[in-house]
C-alpha cells in the first residue's frame, strides 16, 4: 500500500513538472519579445525626449527673436511719430498696446 502510495505522488509530481517546463518553453519565446519591445518603447522615449528639449530650444529662440521684432516696430512707430508730429501720445498708446507692451 505504501509503495502505491509513493508511486501515485510520484506521478503526480512527474505529470506537475512536464506541466511546468512545457509553459517555461511557451513563456521564454514571450518574455524575449517582450524585452525586445520594452528596450524598442524605451529607445523611442528617449528620441522624443531628445526632440521636445530641440522644439523647447526653438520656440525660447523664436520668443526672444519676435521681442526684439516687436521693440524694433515700436521704436519705428515712435520715429514715425517723432518725424510726423500727429497726435503723437494716442498712437504711442495704440502701438504700446497692440505690441503687447502696455
Amino acid at each position: 500500500m505504501f509503495k502505491i502510495q509513493v508511486r501515485h505522488d510520484y506521478e503526480a509530481l512527474h505529470a506537475e513538472l512536464e506541466q511546468n517546463l512545457a509553459a517555461n518553453e511557451q513563456a521564454g519565446p514571450v518574455n524575449r519579445e517582450m524585452r525586445h519591445l520594452i528596450n524598442s518603447l524605451q529607445n523611442h522615449n528617449r528620441q522624443l525626449k531628445g526632440e521636445i528639449q530641440r522644439y523647447k530650444k526653438k520656440v525660447k529662440d523664436l520668443q526672444n527673436d519676435l521681442s526684439k521684432v516687436s521693440f524694433c516696430l515700436f521704436f519705428l512707430v515712435c520715429l514715425i511719430i517723432a518725424c510726423t508730429c500727429v497726435k503723437p501720445v494716442s498712437i504711442v498708446c495704440s502701438a504700446k498696446t497692440h505690441l503687447g507692451l502696455w
